[in-house]
């Protein structure tokens, strides 16, 4: 049998401390002063914890509510003074943030002006293998039925849609997964690859393309025709670009083939 920690008395369920709600109280007021004594932790001044409970009281490690908002507050900003990777100047960091940058702006700079080749190529893949779709706001965007595989397939803008339906009419193979992907050499010298829009049959890669874009320099248009041309010469290929002409659109619509 135990007995209550106050007044000794025996406990009918030993799970018990106190043998009644008085006694538990009455042991709280019993704490030793000594154990009551604490430091506050942001200003250092010792204090008397009015807490009941010993767990409270070895909790409690502020003397006000002011105190424990200061130290919350300075724990939250501690962090480190970095350099920033674009304009290399100082700046104050979190520790849970962790930045590079000391602003928006030299986080974009530096990110538009470093080039990662690796990134070229991967996403490349992954459009030609059709996981990724590279979408266009301001295009016109969906899928479309394949005739040829029984499979949808993604276009980008109205001119591929358009396309996509003439191939299905024709009755001939066609697909934009097609795994091809071409390098090339963008303005400033950097390789960069390129994924054209149709593989037809297995042997006529087709480029669909405004006439006023096929050799502008926008999205490295002129650079694209070169290192697909000369692709396609090397590798067995037959390169075809298709515009308005071919798809009918625009002055082209009530022209014969």
């Amino acid at each position: 049998m135990s007995e209550c920690k106050t007044c000794k008395v025996e406990l009918v369920d030993d799970n018990n401390t106190f043998c009644s709600l008085g006694c538990y109280h009455q042991s709280l007021v019993s704490i030793p002063a000594e154990f009551r004594n604490r430091v506050c932790k942001n200003c250092g001044i010792n204090f008397i914890s009015k807490q009941k409970s010993k767990k409270q009281i070895l909790l409690n490690n502020f003397c006000c509510k002011k105190c424990r908002y200061d130290y919350q507050g300075k724990a939250q900003k501690t962090g480190f003074i970095k350099r920033c990777k674009n304009c290399n100047i100082e700046f104050y960091t979190k520790k849970c943030n962790n930045y590079n940058f000391c602003g928006r702006e030299c986080w974009y700079e530096y990110s538009k002006g470093k080039y990662n080749p690796n990134f070229s190529i991967s996403r490349a893949k992954l459009v030609a293998s059709g996981k990724v779709n590279p979408k266009r706001n301001y295009y016109k965007q969906g899928w479309v039925m394949n005739k040829s595989t029984n499979e949808e397939e993604y276009f980008a803008s109205s001119y591929e849609e358009r396309r996509m339906n003439q191939l299905n009419e024709l009755g001939v193979i066609w697909t934009k997964n097609h795994r091809i992907r071409i390098p090339y050499k963008d303005e400033v010298g950097n390789t960069r690859n390129y994924v054209p829009d149709f593989l037809i049959d297995g042997r006529i890669i087709e480029e669909i393309k405004p006439k006023s874009l096929i050799n502008s320099k926008m999205d490295n248009n002129c650079y694209k025709v070169e290192a697909a041309i000369e692709f396609c010469k090397n590798n067995g290929y037959e390169y075809r670009i298709i515009s308005e002409e071919e798809l009918k659109i625009g002055k082209y619509n009530n022209l014969n083939n």
